[in-house]
């Protein structure tokens, strides 16, 4: 289980992911004259704090959600999917990446192989990270 290192969701966090799962379902960006995302933002409690997309709250509770899951929320990689792996059910159970080949059925064999091959090194990088982290357990427990 992962250490939550004294990061805290405060009710501002809590009420900013709360809204932002509101906006969900929001009417289509058509509609509005504003993104669909960011519709719920125009209700918030603190929608004076944050005013505009530099000053917004939101990134901030995403990157403290993202620390405390290990959920790369803000994902940029050119296959998108490749920033879904981390913390994801395939770390644990790799034999169920078939699902992928249903999701993604343009994927080809070549890059479906060096998706493989991430989610391989994302298992030696956990595994390892367990063991570094039962090592340093068992430090505190002496």
């Amino acid at each position: 289980m992962r250490e939550i290192k004294d990061i805290q969701l405060t009710e501002k966090d809590l009420h900013c992911l709360a809204r932002q799962i509101q906006s969900w379902s929001a009417p289509g960006d058509e509609s509005l004259n504003t993104s669909q995302r960011y519709y719920a933002c125009v209700y918030c409690r603190y929608a004076h704090d944050c005013e505009t997309p530099i000053t917004m709250h939101q990134k901030n509770v995403l990157n403290k959600l993202r620390a405390l899951t290990g959920v790369d929320i803000f994902p940029g990689s050119r296959y998108l999917y490749w920033q879904f792996l981390p913390a994801s059910r395939f770390i644990e159970h790799p034999e169920e990446l078939s699902v992928l080949k249903k999701i993604h059925k343009e994927m080809h064999p070549d890059e479906y192989r060096d998706f493989e091959n991430h989610l391989n090194e994302l298992i030696t990088r956990s595994r390892k990270a367990a063991d570094l982290q039962q090592g340093s357990c068992s430090h505190k427990d002496s």
